[in-house]
């Protein structure tokens, strides 16, 4: 059985090539106009940081996670992000099945 942390790995990195997760501004913009399925946050992420994106995703009724750095930012091909957004709703669902098993959600 492969563990939580390296099938999301693999999950992440899939939906990064097909070009199905955005970061910044471009993050923010696609949760306002509700083109996002999921906010992934890092636990490394500045309390003030965590607590803003906490809620706008409630206020625009997202589900949310808090997950390792490492798994965001390695899986990913990036440093240094505290979040991104997953456009699309089947990477969204699998990646949340996952995550359901491992991290804190909201």
């Amino acid at each position: 059985m492969i563990s939580s942390n390296k099938e999301l790995a693999g999950i992440l990195g899939l939906a990064q090539g097909a070009r199905k997760l955005v970061y910044g501004e471009v993050a923010h913009k696609a949760i306002a106009d509700k083109k996002s399925h999921l906010l992934l946050i890092s636990d490394d992420a500045s309390k003030r940081t965590t607590e803003k994106l906490v809620n706008r995703a409630k206020y625009y009724e997202m589900e949310y996670y808090i997950i390792d750095e490492d798994t965001l930012n390695k899986s990913t091909g990036n440093y240094n992000k505290k979040f991104l957004v997953v456009l699309d709703a089947g990477f969204s669902k699998r990646i949340i099945d996952i995550c359901r098993k491992r991290w804190r959600y909201g």
